[in-house]
């Protein structure tokens, strides 16, 4: 376990290292010349992450660990520092240098990372069962809601596209009786049944792809059976254990999402026919004056 006063040290070397000019560092205004041009601000932020996972968990680890990343760090801040408080034209200079340099002290951090991944795997209880299911737990539970939502928002979608054809064949019913006369049965006949065409594509799409999706299930299901884990129990397993479970609940969501929207693309199949029904039946329902005279 870490001393205190190495702890301190680290947390000392991470203040220091959050605690640099990102303005003066960065230099928007130089313009290609500066860091913010070269994406520096993303190594900075991903070394300042770095360091305060190493600071959460660096007490579990022995003194020799955490010091070696608090020197580290140390010199990274250090670094950092001296190259935001350079002149705009030894900035300039020195730009290329920092950088190469800077990056082979933070390669520096990769010999002693495993043992801070270590630690977090066992402070975040995923070597036990119940760690295990807890996670499994938590992330089922987020998949479903996801999915939940989806479905909420594709059962919305449907009901307000059935509405929509309800009031378009009130309308068109309201426009057949004003024009009855310049209408001809076997147009309004083709215009449904272009209608009733584009639906079947729907259906047929979505068929489809509810099809691929419940196989790419499937597969992936055998697929993950099939690879033999470790006979050694070892913290890795269980973080291949939540990807696959991860996999398995994303295709399996896609796969209910593809069903659902093939269930509501064949209730709507059946909108042109009623709408063609009701049509026939108000064409010869009509009053003998409004049909066309002849001669």
């Amino acid at each position: 376990m870490a001393s205190p006063q190495v702890v301190q040290r680290l947390q000392q070397a991470v203040e220091k290292l959050k605690s640099v000019d990102k303005a003066r560092l960065l230099r928007s205004s130089l313009g290609e010349e500066s860091l913010e041009q070269a994406g520096f601000a993303t190594v900075v932020a991903d070394i300042i992450k770095k360091a305060d996972f190493a600071l959460q968990y660096a007490t579990p680890l022995d003194d020799s660990f955490v010091a070696a990343v608090a020197d580290i760090f140390t010199n990274l801040g250090a670094q950092l520092e001296s190259q935001a408080t350079r002149q705009n034209s030894d900035y300039v200079s020195q730009r290329a240098g920092f950088t190469t340099t800077f990056h082979n002290t933070a390669q520096g951090l990769r010999q002693y990372w495993t043992h801070f991944i270590s630690a977090a795997v066992e402070a975040r209880g995923f070597l036990e069962d119940e760690g295990i299911r807890t996670e499994y737990k938590k992330t089922v539970s987020e998949m479903k809601g996801e999915a939940d939502e989806a479905l909420k928002r594709v059962k919305e979608e449907s009901q307000k596209t059935i509405e929509e054809a309800r009031q378009l064949a009130k309308d068109i019913e309201e426009r057949a009786r004003r024009t009855a006369a310049h209408i001809s049965v076997k147009d309004a006949q083709k215009q449904f049944q272009e209608a009733q065409g584009q639906l079947d594509d729907q259906v047929k799409l979505w068929a489809a792809l509810s099809v691929g999706s419940l196989a790419a299930f499937l597969g992936v299901a055998v697929y993950l059976a099939k690879i033999k884990l470790p006979d050694q129990w070892q913290w890795h397993v269980v973080y291949y254990t939540a990807i696959r479970v991860t996999i398995l609940t994303a295709v399996g969501a896609a796969a209910t999402f593809c069903l659902r929207i093939l269930r509501a693309q064949m209730h709507m199949m059946w909108v042109p026919e009623i709408l063609a029904r009701q049509f026939r039946k108000f064409w010869h329902g009509l009053d003998p004056p409004a049909r066309p005279l002849a001669g």
